[in-house]
């Protein structure tokens, strides 16, 4: 049985804010959270079975692995361990989100399918055990079992509705431009972790300094909103994408900043028209870079 064809929305982080490594290993986190309609595509087979979990890949110039280190397959692998061994599970998966850009997409991916094995399943699990089940694949996975505009805190499992917050996001016009490179998150929390004036935000408050409800600020951000603890990491990284910061601000952005721990890169407009002008513009000077326009619908109180 298959329910059909599933859009993976992609995110962003509109700010992140990143607190020191926990006995864990992981860091404690503060951001504001949005889903943007960039989407890998992806379909899920279920029929009584043993437990096997097979994974096909459609075709796409975005080269991932078929086995359990794609988080798609990890995540029915995972699911059929909690809930029972007695189905098999065929994937079929088509990427077309750019991977280590920051955007999220094996996260969404994997989120994905735990919620459609729990529907096609008969929903053994509930909404607090789907989102539990997913923080043990990723910190970025919780967020994928109810995408939403969210404020996401612990380690990424913590996520309220900014509209629970009394928050207004405003609607969005965002230009995210990608260049050519693919970054290792681990990498830039280890180079982040060597920075000896780091973790300031979140040590003095311990929460995000930029609480969300800064959001209801009235029609407009602050462009403080937008600060990403990681973004100078990314950019010694990365140089490409400092420059398509830049050239986001020069198109007439508002704001622009990083998103998680990835090369992508995104501006804030405040018309449609000027989003796809700095679009256009961007991408004829760098054929290499890949240029998408997004418009985010906001939430209200």
């Amino acid at each position: 049985m298959s329910d059909g064809l599933h859009n993976c929305y992609a995110k962003l982080n509109l700010c992140l804010h990143v607190g020191p490594r926990r006995k864990d290993g992981f860091h404690e986190l503060g951001s504001v959270v949005v889903p943007i309609p960039w989407a890998d595509e992806l379909s899920v087979d279920v029929k009584k079975g043993s437990g096997r979990v097979s994974l096909e890949l459609g075709k796409s110039h975005i080269k991932v692995p078929s086995d359990e280190s794609n988080l798609a397959f990890k995540a029915a692998v995972e699911f059929l361990k909690l809930v029972g061994s007695n189905y098999d599970v065929h994937i079929k998966l088509t990427k077309k989100v750019p991977i280590g850009a920051g955007l999220a997409g094996g996260s969404a991916d994997s989120g994905h399918v735990l919620r459609i094995l729990n529907d096609l399943t008969g929903k053994p699990l509930d909404t607090a055990s789907l989102i539990k089940l997913a923080s043990q694949l990723g910190s970025d996975c919780p967020f994928f079992i109810d995408p939403k505009p969210v404020w996401m805190s612990g380690r990424g499992e913590k996520l309220v509705p900014l509209t629970d917050l009394g928050c207004i996001l405003p609607p969005l016009y965002l230009v995210v431009a990608i260049p050519d490179i693919s970054l290792s998150t681990a990498e830039i929390f280890r180079l982040f972790d060597q920075r000896s004036n780091n973790h300031s935000l979140l040590t003095q408050r311990g929460t995000c300094a930029i609480h969300p409800c800064l959001l209801a600020r009235g029609d407009s951000f602050e462009a403080p909103v937008f600060y990403n603890d990681l973004a100078e990491v990314v950019f010694e990284i990365s140089l490409q994408s400092r420059v398509l910061r830049d050239a986001l601000l020069d198109a007439g952005a508002y704001a622009a900043s990083v998103t998680g721990a990835g090369s992508a890169v995104f501006g804030v407009f405040d018309t449609p028209e000027r989003a796809d002008a700095a679009a256009t513009r961007i991408g004829s000077a760098d054929p290499g870079v890949i240029t998408e326009v997004f418009w985010t619908a906001g939430s209200s109180s």
